[in-house]
C-alpha cells in the first residue's frame, strides 16, 4: 500500500483536493497509510543560481524538458548520494518518467515500474541532517512508503513544503534549471543523469 499525501491547493474561485503521493508502494513488505496536508501553495519563487558548494557532488539530470543541474551533499547524506550516484552511473534512470507531477508542489521519477510501485529491489535507512530541510523550491528528497525505506524514487519541489521535514530525507537542491523542474509533466522522461564531483573539492 502507497502512504497518500494530500495535497490541498486553491485554484480561482475554487478549492480542489487532489491526492499527491512522496513515496513508492510497494518498497516495503509492511503496510504503511498516512496522510498529510500542504498549505496553499502559490506559485514557485525564483531560484538562486548558484556553484555547487564544497562538500558536494554535482548532478546532471537530462530530461526531454531540458536539463536540472543539482547540488547533491555528500558531506550531509553520504549514504543516500553514494545511492544515488551508483544507480545513475548503472543507468538505472535512464528513461524513467516522472510518474507523479503535483502542480506548486513537486515532481516524482525514479520508479522502474513507472507507476509509482518499484524500486531497486532493496532499503536503506534515512539520513536526516538538521541542515537540509525544505525551506523553498529546487529541493532534492527521497520518496519513501515510510521510515527506513528508500530505494530509488525521488523528488523535487516547486516550493517550500516543511511539514515534509523528518519525513523524507533531503539530500540535494537545484542550482540551475528550476524552470525545467516548474515545465515537467506527468510523463516526462529522464534521459540520463551524470554525477561528478565538485571540482572545488579536489584535494
Amino acid at each position: 500500500m502507497m502512504r497518500t499525501i494530500k495535497v490541498h491547493t486553491r485554484l480561482v474561485g475554487a478549492l480542489l483536493v487532489c491526492a499527491g503521493i512522496i513515496n513508492c508502494t510497494g518498497c516495503s513488505s509492511a503496510t504503511r497509510d498516512a496522510s498529510l496536508e500542504s498549505a496553499d501553495l502559490g506559485p514557485a519563487s525564483e531560484m538562486r543560481q548558484a556553484a555547487a558548494p564544497i562538500g558536494t557532488h554535482t548532478a546532471v539530470m537530462e530530461t526531454t524538458r531540458g536539463t536540472i543541474k543539482l547540488a547533491l551533499h555528500a558531506d550531509k547524506t553520504p549514504n543516500t548520494v553514494d545511492n544515488f550516484t551508483r544507480l545513475s552511473q548503472d543507468g538505472f534512470y535512464n528513461g524513467l518518467v516522472f510518474h507523479r507531477v503535483i502542480p506548486n508542489f513537486m515532481i516524482q521519477g525514479g520508479c522502474p515500474d513507472g507507476k509509482g510501485t518499484g524500486g531497486p529491489g532493496y532499503e536503506f535507512d534515512d539520513e536526516f541532517h538538521p541542515a537540509l530541510t525544505h525551506d523553498g523550491p529546487g529541493i532534492l528528497a527521497m520518496a519513501n512508503s515510510g521510515p527506513n525505506t528508500n530505494g530509488s524514487q525521488f523528488y523535487i519541489t516547486h516550493t517550500s513544503t516543511p511539514h515534509l521535514n523528518g519525513k523524507h530525507t533531503v539530500f540535494g537542491s537545484v542550482i540551475k534549471g528550476q524552470d525545467v523542474v516548474n515545465s515537467i509533466k506527468k510523463g516526462d522522461k529522464i534521459k540520463r543523469i551524470t554525477v561528478t564531483e565538485n571540482p572545488s573539492n579536489a584535494q
